[in-house]
């Protein structure tokens, strides 16, 4: 083991030219599990316009699912703001919310 002598950091330059290969394979997983924006029926649109009424009325924290780029999320919130000209909600966590992609709007109790 005396006569060993390590090779330092060129053992590692072979792998160097993967570095593009992980950030390719990100994109391909998040690309491939996109999906369609699905459409919300008129009564689902009528309680989300009443929840959102209240919520601002009495400043209850809300529970919002929406779509973004393909995705669905959910995220926690009390409205701070509703935009009508650019049709978005601005919460208190300051996300912006488009009202276009608002799939469910329930509030929270407590």
């Amino acid at each position: 083991m005396g006569n060993y002598k390590d090779r330092g950091i060129l053992k590692w330059t072979p792998f160097e030219s993967l570095d593009g290969r992980q950030n390719t394979l990100e994109d391909y997983i998040f690309n491939i599990g996109k999906k369609e924006i699905s459409q919300i029926s008129s009564d689902e649109e009528e309680e989300i316009d009443k929840n959102l009424k209240i919520a601002l009325a009495e400043n209850k924290i809300v529970s919002i699912t929406y779509y973004f780029d393909g995705y669905t999320y959910t995220t926690l919130g009390k409205i701070h703001k509703i935009d009508l000209i650019n049709k978005t909600i601005l919460l208190d966590t300051e996300e912006v919310i488009s009202m276009d992609d608002l799939l469910r709007l329930n509030i929270i109790e407590g």
